[in-house]
């Protein structure tokens, strides 16, 4: 039980970062990898690139 609370947050980030990749995948195949990266960084709370 003690270390519930790592492992529990370990998932929480590989499963987070899994989603990330796999839609970073379809916005490439689209070609919208800019618009999303945008967006993400709008959410994220993180000024995007001027590029």
């Amino acid at each position: 039980m003690k270390y519930f609370g790592v492992r529990l947050l370990s998932i929480h980030n590989l499963k987070f970062l899994t989603k990330l990749m796999e839609r970073v995948r379809i916005e490439i195949e689209n070609d919208n990898l800019l618009t999303f990266r945008n967006e993400f960084y709008k959410k994220s709370g993180y000024a995007t690139c001027a590029n």
